[in-house]
């Protein structure tokens, strides 16, 4: 037993004597003439390359002090995020045993001077799939020591980071930022002010005292107030560290977006006033997000989220329900800011409407969702003011993106349908299913207040009753263009119960006779027999398959096709007439164009033959032979309805099936 004491003793004897030692070496020793030793090592067992190292003071007893009086370094790997760190005087002293024995980071006193920091955006190589024993990023986060910072100094700091898609990099600076707690209150201060790129920062707040910190049972509070240019930020809150959790409420505001755009070179328009607010709560990597409210110029959003950080990848689940959402707030997000567009984009041929800038399917691969997206009243613009509310189901996991079901009410009736998007690897694998049932045309169309030029009529005087149809789109790309190359499968849609006003009608064909007499008439409504409009998308371009508007005295019959990949319009509307008419100078209508500047006229040629014709007879025999070119015999009226009706059938079948959604909400 002696002999076993003798060996214990002796072991904690030789432990002792090392520690002291150890302590007596890092005190004693004066690191100013070892500093080529610390380079070399650090350089033998790290990618850091130390250019200058001055003024070293180390000190390890009940606190570790580190104290240089300049340091220059920066990193032997080019492709290395950190590019170079420098600093002037600098002093950090923490103490030693919490961070032994509790776990926890207490900064006693930190002090740093001419600080620069340069920062690069690194291209990403390729990843291989999660291993069983890899850790998440919320694990790491958890085995960090909690930090307690009682006084700090900082002044005279620059950071950059320079982005691989931005043109400039961004900049901030701390002119001061300083941590300490007055001598009458232990409640430690921060304030700090500098610069992001050229717009002033400050911020300011308090937190929890060291008792508190120190004292797990207790709550830490904290609040803070940050200011960003015009912009508005306010975090309060207290954290259980015993229980891990902690609550918060958040609040933000500001009068645009326009600073943060600039700050941030997003390439988006204009943005109304905002005002973000939110209550959270943090249980062991679980976030809870209640009483989301969001205003946007004149919308809201409200609900409530949850983020799970407990799982290998991120899993947002949650309901955001909207009382109204206007058009016209969210219209800058679908636009583009010329001043910020991204450096590496490649350019678009000439004539060229699709981008071949590959698609990055990493943003699906950030989180699985789980959410249920509902508008209550949608404010639209144009022919989007027929759109009165949505209903979505949105989830998405590992970058397999289903919106299943989603409805939206629209003019009367309802389109629903579903939207898939295969994001787990590149190419791209995208279907759109969608029925629409019954939307009523006269309140499509009627939202479309200005009147059509030399008719003096309004879009809703012109055609109404009840539209079908339904769409099944698919594609597969890894760019826009290779998405547009390889969409395949129909659109169709039918009217029913349908009314055509009869000045169009006998416009369409030019019929002079007829179409004065509708006019004088008050533009009066044809009951339409049969209007069957079928595409067919594939090779890059959607083609015509049926084309036909049908009333009791015109067929309307229309060819050609959406190019894609051409970014060209060719189509060609003609009316055949079921009457006969004196008085036509039919000629086909041509709708043609690129895709963002589509153009509506007559075939001129065709015109000119048949009025030329016209003139010449009555030139050159008598005036009643002039009308012979504009006389036409008329159609079979029921022969062109004969042809679609099962086709009519079927559209009708397929758009009850894929229109149905499983919310009563928007289903008018």
């Amino acid at each position: 037993m002696r002999t076993f004491l003798k060996i214990i003793a002796g072991i904690v004897a030789v432990f002792v004597t090392l520690v002291l030692s150890l302590f007596l070496v890092i005190n004693l020793v004066d690191w100013n003439k070892h500093r080529d030793f610390l380079i070399r090592n650090a350089e033998r067992y790290t990618s850091v390359r130390i250019d200058e190292l001055d003024g070293i003071r180390l000190q390890l007893w009940r606190s570790m002090e580190v104290e240089v009086a300049r340091l220059k370094m920066h990193m032997a790997d080019k492709d290395a995020a950190l590019e170079s760190f420098s600093t002037g005087p600098a002093q950090v002293r923490i103490a030693t045993w919490p961070l032994l024995f509790k776990d926890q980071l207490l900064v006693q006193s930190l002090t740093l001077d001419q600080v620069r920091l340069n920062l690069k955006e690194v291209k990403e190589q390729a990843k291989e799939e999660p291993q069983e024993d890899d850790t998440s990023a919320a694990e790491i986060l958890d085995r960090l020591p909690k930090i307690f910072i009682n006084l700090a100094s900082i002044t005279d700091a620059q950071f950059r980071y320079e982005s691989l898609e931005k043109k400039e990099p961004l900049k901030v600076s701390i002119e001061r930022f300083q941590i300490e707690a007055p001598k009458d209150d232990p409640t430690p201060r921060l304030l700090g002010e500098g610069k992001f790129d050229e717009l002033p920062w400050k911020i300011e707040g308090q937190t929890g005292t060291l008792e508190a910190f120190q004292d797990e049972d207790k709550p830490f509070p904290f609040q803070l107030k940050a200011d960003l240019g015009q912009q508005d930020l306010s975090v309060k809150g207290a954290l259980a560290f015993a229980e891990g959790t902690g609550d918060f409420t958040v609040k933000a505001k500001g009068p645009d977006i326009e600073q943060i755009k600039k700050l941030f070179r997003l390439n988006i328009g204009r943005l109304p006033a905002y005002q973000i607010a939110f209550d959270s709560r943090v249980e062991d990597k679980y976030f809870k997000f209640h009483k989301i409210d969001i205003k946007l110029g004149k919308s809201e959003v409200n609900g409530n989220l949850q983020v799970d950080l407990r799982s290998r990848r991120p899993k947002i689940t949650g309901k955001v329900e909207s009382p109204v959402l206007t058009q016209a707030d969210f219209n800058g997000l679908f636009k583009t800011d010329q001043r910020y567009k991204p450096a590496n984009e490649p350019p678009k041929a000439p004539g060229q409407y699709f981008s071949d800038k590959v698609i990055d399917n990493s943003i699906m691969k950030l989180a699985d969702v789980d959410l249920r997206f509902l508008v209550n009243r949608y404010v639209g613009e144009k022919s989007g003011r027929a759109i009165h509310a949505w209903d979505a189901t949105i989830k998405m996991n590992n970058g397999d993106l289903k919106i299943d079901p989603v409805t939206f009410a629209v003019a009367s009736g309802h389109i629903g349908g579903r939207f898939l998007v295969d994001g787990r690897q590149l190419p791209l694998d995208v279907q759109i299913e969608l029925g629409a049932k019954r939307i009523n045309l006269n309140t499509l169309l009627g939202p479309l207040a200005k009147e059509v030029p030399v008719m003096d009529m309004k879009p809703s005087d012109m055609a109404q009753g009840l539209l079908t149809g339904q769409l099944d789109l698919k594609m597969k790309g890894k760019t826009p263009m290779e998405m547009a190359r390889s969409v395949r499968g129909p659109i169709e849609l039918a009217i029913e119960d349908g009314k055509l006003s009869g000045t169009v009608i006998e416009a369409f064909g030019i019929d002079v006779t007829q179409t004065l007499s509708n006019w004088f008439n008050k533009h009066p409504l044809y009951d339409i027999q049969c209007a069957l409009t079928a595409f067919e998308a594939g090779d890059g371009a959607i083609k015509t398959r049926t084309f036909l508007i049908a009333t009791k005295d015109t067929s309307i019959i229309g060819k050609g096709e959406v190019n894609l990949v051409a970014n060209k319009v060719d189509f060609e509307l003609k009316a055949h007439v079921h009457d006969f008419s004196i008085g036509s100078l039919r000629s086909p209508i041509e709708v043609k164009g690129p895709l963002n500047d589509i153009k509506v006229s007559l075939q001129r040629e065709e015109l000119l033959t048949r009025s030329g014709l016209a003139v010449a007879l009555g030139t050159l025999v008598n005036p009643i032979a002039a009308l012979v070119p504009l006389i036409e015999t008329g159609l079979d009226e029921k022969g062109k309805c004969r042809g679609v009706l099962s086709e009519l059938n079927e559209v009708q079948q397929k758009a009850n099936k894929l229109s149905t959604g499983k919310s009563g909400r928007v289903t008018r």
